[in-house]
């Protein structure tokens, strides 16, 4: 290809892609009117915020439960705990509990099964 042919397309994509790029701001801002003239844009706009919040709280979540089980083993493994730790050995060969299970459920099953 000559530097003529190459430049003339290089302009030809910068073109489409600029076109492209003014078509999609046209039709957000289309979307965004309508929205805001049916009402929803308000709507919409505080779901988009309440996601971003949902997504940074799993995260959080995600960040705890690991720090959670890190504690639990940490607990298990100290000599002083023998017996926590032999009733969880227990409670885990009879597949009744699982490490997951204790850090991000319910746990008033296990205290039941230990008060048992």
């Amino acid at each position: 290809m000559s530097d003529q042919s190459q430049s003339s397309s290089s302009r030809e994509t910068h073109f489409n892609s600029g076109n492209r790029e003014h078509n999609r701001r046209q039709r957000f801002l289309r979307t965004a009117d309508i929205l805001k003239k049916s009402g929803l844009l308000e709507i919409t706009t505080k779901t988009r915020d309440l996601i971003i919040k949902n997504n940074k709280l799993k995260e959080e979540i995600s960040k705890v439960q690991v720090e959670v089980e890190d504690l639990f083993l940490e607990i298990l493994n100290n000599p002083e705990n023998r017996q926590y730790k032999e009733l969880y050995e227990s409670l885990q060969a009879n597949g009744q509990v699982s490490i997951e299970s204790i850090t991000s459920a319910d746990n008033t099953e296990i205290l039941e099964l230990q008060n048992s």
